[in-house]
């Protein structure tokens, strides 16, 4: 089987793979490196595994938060401070600042 000469997208090495690979990765949307270490690299930087990582990230914090939170015991400790009243809310608004 004839072998298809290719350009690594991070590093620039030149290398050689299948035919029927680099169809596989283009119909996937996959970039051709050629090794692992490049891989990681390729993966690290690309806008795709940033928008997962920031999408896990949002949607993990999102309910971790005081009554939400599956741990919270419902006290008041000396780094976090009680939620706002309405009344407190109201109370501050009014000083005009």
């Amino acid at each position: 089987m004839a072998m298809v000469k290719l350009t690594c997208e991070v590093c620039g090495v030149e290398f050689f793979r299948k035919p029927y690979e680099v169809k596989r990765n283009a119909k996937l949307g996959r970039a051709n490196l050629h090794n692992r270490k490049c891989h990681a690299i390729w993966m690290n930087r690309s806008e795709a595994k940033l928008a997962q990582t920031r999408e896990m990230l949002a949607e993990r914090n999102s309910n971790q938060y005081r009554e939400d939170n599956p741990h919270w015991k419902g006290g008041v400790s000396k780094k976090l401070k009680p939620l706002p009243t309405q009344d407190d809310a109201l109370e501050e608004g009014s000083d005009g600042c």
